[in-house]
């Protein structure tokens, strides 16, 4: 069995060659869809891009999709490729940035999420585009917002709002903070959450209780060195303690961290499960 060291070592030689993928994917879909940038905030960074396909598009459905980056990096420009991912099958997606770490802490990007939630939906319906059904998906740091804006309580988004959340995609997401175990991730963690009280208020596993109802898909790469499978696993578990079936896990055979970005490329047999799966809680 491999080290732990040595797939930290893939995962790093990895990143360059996934940085240019994403660079020229992006650039190869800026004309193959319907595409617009809105501030739902004062600063730079409160951005959300509007990813629709120009045709046969799902009227009722979007996706809204929160970016990686250990809450301190990563941007909606970057990464509109999972945009076009959604895109490509009918679905109009919203890709938020949010305010960043270290000038910005908890909760400041949970608010960011739910402000750009709102605002995105707000902007479709003034284009006659009325959303019934929402899918929240994120990967890594931003799998952690989209778990915590669907299962927590905080007040920013509204008893309408969160009844109309039909599940939740979390990709290489840290969401059971005390399975998070090595030094590499809880860095970021205590960077972005500071104290004991907020590193409570900000974990998704803490959450989930009583009448939990919202379906989740949790997908993690086998050789994750960054946020340990248990992190998901653990979370599948419980939610289907509560609620049998509620909880889907996905594991990529062979796959890394940040590598798993390879799903809106189509080069991991599980892009179909993901796609699978939103269609069964939206139809």
């Amino acid at each position: 069995m491999k080290s732990h060291s040595v797939y930290k070592l893939r995962e790093f030689v990895s990143v360059p060659f996934l940085i240019l993928r994403i660079l020229l994917t992006n650039f190869r879909g800026r004309k193959k869809y319907l595409i617009d940038k809105f501030l739902y905030g004062e600063n730079k960074q409160q951005n959300i891009i509007l990813v629709s396909p120009k045709k046969e598009a799902v009227k009722d459905t979007a996706i809204v999709y929160y970016h990686g980056g250990g809450w301190r990096s990563g941007g909606s420009d970057a990464f509109r490729f999972a945009g076009y991912f959604f895109a490509d099958y009918g679905f109009h997606a919203i890709v938020p940035e949010y305010r960043k770490v270290p000038e910005h802490t908890f909760p400041v990007q949970i608010v960011d999420a739910a402000e750009a939630l709102k605002a995105g939906i707000d902007i479709l319906k003034k284009n006659k585009i009325y959303i019934k059904k929402i899918i929240l998906a994120g990967q890594s740091a931003g799998a952690q917002l989209a778990a915590l804006l669907a299962y927590s309580d905080i007040p920013e988004i509204s008893s309408e709002l969160k009844e109309s959340i039909k599940g939740v995609i979390s990709i290489s997401g840290p969401l059971n903070f005390s399975e998070c175990r090595n030094d590499y991730v809880n860095g970021f963690i205590n960077d972005f959450v500071l104290n004991k009280e907020n590193r409570e208020k900000a974990d998704p596993f803490r959450y989930l209780a009583g009448d939990v109802n919202i379906p989740v898909l949790c997908v993690h790469g086998e050789h994750d060195p960054s946020v340990e499978l248990a992190s998901s696993e653990s979370f599948v578990k419980r939610i289907n303690e509560l609620k049998e079936g509620l909880g889907t896990y996905l594991t990529v055979k062979g796959g890394l961290h940040s590598n798993l970005v390879k799903l809106f490329w189509k080069k991991i047999e599980g892009y179909l499960s993901m796609v699978t799966w939103i269609r069964n809680q939206t139809r």
